[in-house]
């Protein structure tokens, strides 16, 4: 009885292991449409059957996917099989007997890694490629590699047929192994979650992750989105920044609505620098744009407000709707940092241009350093704190404002849009 019981629990292991790891189930993705899609991607608007070219270690690359190694040797055993005859008349006997004669016993042989042709092998090798055999062949080792990659990018949960396209073409350029590393693993840490549900998770998620791709990735995301009308779907806008915060951090969501309402860009394409702090120039260009960026100005009224600048349109906006003030002597200070105070000054006097009543009473007492607010600035803070835009550092008796403390852009952002949920919207 113990017997049969070990061999029953044997059996069970054994089904297991065979069973795939993914869990979509097949319909989800559509093999076929993914395959043929990428593979017509690859072939484009010209004969690619016949391309050779080289790879970064100097080895010839051959056909549609540019096989090499391995499987550009497997390719060309192939298309001999199909007509041995054809094939020994276009190589010739050398090069034919060289072709047929190498082996791969194991997955790690590669006899043909290395392999560069010369200029004439490379010419017998491409008429080889046109052939209707050499056609033929490319089609259905074609298939069965991004098959392959398919059935990857299955057991890696990938929900989407938009995004199972671009995976696999990622696949194909750095490997299946480096689209794990270098795609998917950053990505999905990055949101959490052990899935992609989207193209747009992988088009905007490979530029936070990895300087790879990057010239390939717009014109992949075209031909999905334009070419196939797939359906890119939704992310996190801050995907894209290397820097990108978790989601369970505090300031997270405030810097995915200002990307989303277009209040904030990156530092720069790459970097959005959360923890860097705000200048006067950005807080007043991010409030302009709240306002619909409608304002142009002949000229700033500051001396240190030049023409040209991403914030000289915001600053005159500013300035003639009685939002902010220079520093004296004429000047704007546009790259000086601002504090929490002056921010809910410039917030408190936006809101009472726009007609908000911004006189509330009551006090700050409940926060640590209440007496360390400035005098111009305290009847802004109580209503920026009763408006729920400022609420605080720290919690209980150790709850603080910070009022003098230079504001970082996370910080801004999770105002800002406290400031448009609960007031400006």
């Amino acid at each position: 009885m113990k017997t049969r019981i070990l061999a029953l629990l044997l059996a069970c292991c054994l089904l297991a292991a065979l069973l795939p790891t993914c869990v979509v189930s097949a319909e989800e993705i559509d093999t076929d449409a993914v395959v043929w899609g990428l593979y017509n991607y690859f072939k484009g608007d010209y004969d690619k059957y016949v391309l050779i070219y080289r790879t970064d270690n100097g080895a010839s690359s051959i056909g549609v996917l540019q096989w090499h190694g391995t499987r550009g040797l497997t390719l060309l055993q192939r298309i001999v099989e199909a007509n041995p005859d054809q094939a020994l008349e276009i190589l010739g006997q050398k090069l034919y007997d060289e072709i047929t004669g190498l082996v791969v016993e194991k997955s790690s042989d590669d006899p043909w890694g290395t392999r560069i042709l010369t200029e004439a092998e490379a010419k017998l090798v491409a008429q080889l490629l046109g052939t209707q055999e050499g056609r033929a062949a490319q089609d259905a080792q074609g298939y069965e590699d991004i098959s392959y990659y398919v059935m990857r990018g299955n057991q890696r949960n990938i929900h989407s047929n938009a995004a199972m396209l671009y995976y696999c073409d990622f696949a194909n350029q750095y490997g299946v192994y480096g689209a794990d590393r270098y795609l998917l693993n950053p990505i999905k840490a990055k949101l959490g979650k052990d899935s992609i549900d989207s193209l747009a998770e992988l088009h905007n998620g490979v530029l936070g992750v990895t300087k790879l791709y990057r010239a390939r990735r717009n014109k992949t995301y075209d031909y999905i989105t334009k070419t196939l009308g797939w359906d890119p779907g939704t992310c996190c806008p801050s995907l894209k920044f290397f820097d990108m915060l978790p989601e369970s951090h505090w300031g997270h969501q405030g810097i995915d609505f200002c990307l989303e309402h277009q209040l904030f860009n990156g530092m720069s394409e790459y970097d959005f620098g959360p923890e860097g702090l705000m200048t006067r120039g950005m807080l007043v260009t991010v409030l302009y744009r709240l306002d619909g960026a409608a304002y142009t100005a002949a000229k700033a009224p500051f001396a240190d407000v030049p023409m040209g600048r991403y914030y000289t349109d915001a600053v005159a906006w500013a300035a003639d709707s009685g939002v902010v003030n220079g520093v004296g002597g004429g000047r704007f200070a546009p790259d000086d940092n601002v504090t929490r105070e002056q921010i809910a000054t410039v917030l408190c006097r936006y809101a009472a241009a726009k007609g908000v009543d911004t006189q509330t009473s009551g006090d700050l007492e409940g926060f640590a350093d209440a007496d360390q607010v400035s005098a111009y600035a305290r009847q802004a803070m109580l209503w920026a704190n009763s408006a729920g835009i400022v609420r605080g550092s720290g919690s209980g008796a150790q709850l603080s404002l910070l009022p003098r403390d230079n504001a970082t852009r996370v910080q801004v952002a999770t105002m800002m849009m406290r400031f448009w949920q609960e007031v400006a919207g």
